[in-house]
């Protein structure tokens, strides 16, 4: 939960929960490669590199690349714990799963996002949609799961997923756009 600085690397192997809570200065490479990564603090001078297991949390991160494999899934548990995980660019692959979850039928409200100030490259990226507990999304709603700084487009799409397309999340039809 301290602040924590430095160079190198910065591995998490473990199939367990690790919490970076704090300020950081570490601008090495944080590297997950199992378990679940909660950032619940800044740890925005370090880029991830996704091997495995899950990136969560509700407050700053670097750079995250897709490299081997690893699940983005912005926010922490429930409602309760609203709010956006904010990245700098994100560059995902076709090994990346990007999971937000749906809370709320108040767009304004829903912060199980990801909010970037850079680049995105879903690059193949899957798409697996949450919608949590029992809530019930209306037909009109609109959400926006990866909030774009606007300064970049969009690169890329999530497979078999073009514009306007629909995914289904949980038993609920969702219509894609990456406008």
């Amino acid at each position: 939960s301290g602040r924590f600085t430095g160079n190198g690397f910065l591995t998490i192997p473990s199939s367990s929960l690790l919490t970076l809570m704090g300020t950081s200065s570490f601008t090495g490479t944080t590297v997950l490669q199992q378990g679940e990564l909660r950032m619940d603090g800044i740890h925005s001078n370090s880029p991830i590199r996704l091997d495995g297991g899950t990136l969560t949390g509700r407050r700053y991160v670097g750079p995250v690349n897709g490299n081997l494999g690893g699940t983005v899934w912005p926010g922490i548990g429930g409602p309760e714990y609203n709010s956006a995980l904010h990245t700098r660019n994100i560059n995902f692959n076709s090994t990346t799963t990007f999971r937000p979850v749906l809370t709320s039928s108040s767009p304004d409200f829903e912060g199980h996002k990801l909010q970037v100030a850079g680049t995105v490259n879903l690059g193949g990226s899957a798409l697996l949609i949450d919608v949590y507990n029992n809530f019930k999304p209306t037909n009109t709603a609109t959400w926006i799961i990866i909030q774009n700084d606007g300064n970049d487009p969009i690169v890329g799409t999530f497979p078999g997923l073009p514009e306007g397309a629909t995914v289904i999340g949980e038993g609920w039809l969702f219509r894609v756009s990456y406008t």
